[in-house]
């Protein structure tokens, strides 16, 4: 499953609680989820990024659970930008 950050600031933690190493700092993130961390009876979802680089836990609400929604991706010179979402597609 997939879920995007709605933070411009997303904050990656190596554990799953707010006073753990901060791993990364990401702006509006594309994730994956680990399916067998138990993320829908947590606060926080266990995630990777889709190369497998970085792996951490962010807290749930500042997810957008992305299940069977289309997204319309373009490049930018510095990354990607959604343009636009069709949910249950």
């Amino acid at each position: 499953m997939m879920a995007i950050g709605i933070d411009s600031a997303l904050v990656v933690y190596s554990k799953p609680k707010e006073n753990a190493e901060k791993k990364a700092v990401l702006v509006y993130p594309m994730l994956q989820l680990d399916p067998d961390s138990g993320y829908m009876q947590s606060n926080w979802a266990k995630v990777s990024t889709f190369d497998k680089k970085l792996k951490g836990f962010v807290k749930k609400d500042r997810l957008y659970f992305a299940a069977d929604i289309t997204l319309n991706i373009q490049k930018k010179e510095n990354g990607f930008k959604i343009i636009a979402v069709a949910p249950y597609d």
